[in-house]
């Protein structure tokens, strides 16, 4: 965005109060946020028109056992969730996004009854949340409620005595809810799905060998569920996709040594084509970043992604580009003491493209990188290893093809007073913007560096900024 004269939206704060959080509505016409205007870090929900004008005030003035934590703007933008501590008990509350009175959601009790987390459907029609399972406060249950405001329906029966649901997604759709816990035996941690209007709930983890464990899941799209879990091997963890209805689960990694773990996995969004990147741990404290894609039903592939000129490394982490074309990772595949930045498809077993470039001072490790959101560049801050960081830290801007590089010498301009923190992409390949601290106050301060057509550090777009 070009540059212009800012204006404050929120009503000006005492000295030492803040503005926590905020966000801004689907339809861009309003901002939402909390701020401690009354007791420091006490916060109470305001909504704003983006073009500045009266604050409206959501939820109940904040005081000292009385406190907004959460919210989430309708899919509409015509209503905000949002959820209050008070000393006697925590609720859900809803009410329209310019002010009004609140419908009260679900209200917990007091004596350690807690709302522990929740979330909106995509849709906007449903609230579901774990809580405690009164009068039985040590156990930790799913329960959904309309966001409209009615009565509240339990999502996990059947359960033992004891049993907690730890985590749980919304399909995309809003139909389904998938969750994870110990519903069934106390101590095995498995995997379920249920109508979100609620109903009967399947289990999707396959049958667990005695010691065996669901450790993690995600939920694609409105048709899968992917998991990972010692499902066929005591302590070898593997990736498990299956229908997100119900049905036979599918091995997903290829075969494993034993001591081998998939420790991560991402997978296409569109999913169009089932494929899903995934990081393997193998023994010696090294790892691997392989793929998986199914063309058809019975004929499915699966590759190694970081193989660089055929010279392994360790991978440290990856993503996906936000089309899911490409898998950006960090490894050191060359020298163990340099951390490049790659990129490489994710459906096209290929050598992966080095992005990541040598300054004027040598070699230099990256420590952070993101993806612009048109997916076809990469920023990234990186330093020179046999130096002292606070000397060699720099910027640089790449396409994911590898053919276009915007990269600059070390900041000389803040080489004492700075510390190099995140680095995030422009729409213009010629800007980066960094993420540094203050090494006098530890504040956070944002710096921009312009390039020109050949990749030379033009200037720094300004002074540093200081983010209040």
């Amino acid at each position: 965005q070009a540059g212009g004269t800012s204006l404050r939206l929120n009503d000006p704060l005492p000295a030492g109060h803040r503005v926590s959080e905020f966000k801004i509505t689907p339809n861009s016409q309003r901002v939402v946020y909390l701020a401690d205007p009354s007791f420091t870090n006490r916060f109470t929900l305001f909504s704003v028109s983006i073009t500045v004008g009266p604050v409206d005030q959501l939820s109940p003035t904040a005081g000292f056992q009385l406190t907004t934590t959460e919210f989430q703007i309708g899919p509409d933008s015509t209503f905000v969730v949002y959820e209050r501590h008070d000393q006697a008990f925590e609720a859900l509350d809803r009410v329209p996004v310019d002010g009004g009175t609140p419908i009260i959601l679900t209200r917990g009790g007091g004596s350690g009854r807690f709302v522990y987390d929740w979330q909106l459907s995509p849709n906007g029609q449903t609230v579901v949340y774990r809580a405690n399972n009164e009068p039985f406060i040590d156990e930790i249950h799913l329960y959904r409620v309309p966001s409209a405001g009615g009565t509240r329906t339990l999502l996990c029966d059947p359960h033992v005595f004891g049993g907690d649901v730890l985590a749980f997604q919304f399909s995309s759709d809003s139909t389904r809810v998938v969750y994870w816990g110990n519903l069934s035996t106390i101590g095995l941690n498995e995997l379920y799905s249920v109508p979100a209007a609620g109903g009967a709930r399947v289990k999707l983890s396959g049958p667990l060998i005695p010691a065996g464990d669901v450790f993690s899941f995600a939920v694609i799209g409105s048709t899968e569920v992917a998991y990972r879990a010692d499902q066929l091997q005591d302590e070898m963890v593997e990736l498990f996709r299956v229908p997100i209805a119900g049905g036979t689960a599918t091995r997903v990694n290829h075969s494993l040594a034993p001591g081998t773990d998939v420790s991560w996995f991402e997978f296409d969004s569109a999913y169009s084509v089932p494929s899903i990147a995934y990081r393997v741990d193998v023994p010696g404290g090294t790892s691997e970043l392989h793929g998986y894609v199914q063309y058809a039903p019975g004929y499915e592939e699966q590759y190694r992604i970081d193989r660089p000129a055929g010279v392994l490394g360790d991978v440290r982490d990856f993503q996906l580009t936000s089309d899911s074309s490409q898998v950006v990772f960090r490894a050191d595949c060359v020298d163990d003491e340099f951390l490049d930045v790659y990129a490489a498809p994710l459906v096209l077993e290929k050598a992966p493209i080095l992005l990541s470039q040598s300054s004027e001072f040598g070699r230099m490790s990256t420590f952070t990188y993101s993806i612009g959101p048109a997916a076809d560049w990469v920023a990234y801050g990186a330093r020179v290893p046999d130096q002292h960081w606070l000397y060699g830290f720099g910027l640089g801007s790449v396409s994911t093809d590898g053919s276009q590089h915007h990269v600059h010498d070390p900041f000389f301009p803040f080489e004492s007073s700075y510390l190099p923190g995140s680095i995030v992409p422009c729409p213009d390949p010629t800007r980066a913007v960094g993420m540094v601290y203050d090494t006098s106050t530890f504040d956070p301060v944002i710096v921009t560096a312009l390039f020109g057509s050949s990749g030379n550090l033009v200037a720094l777009a300004g002074p540093p900024e200081h983010v209040q």
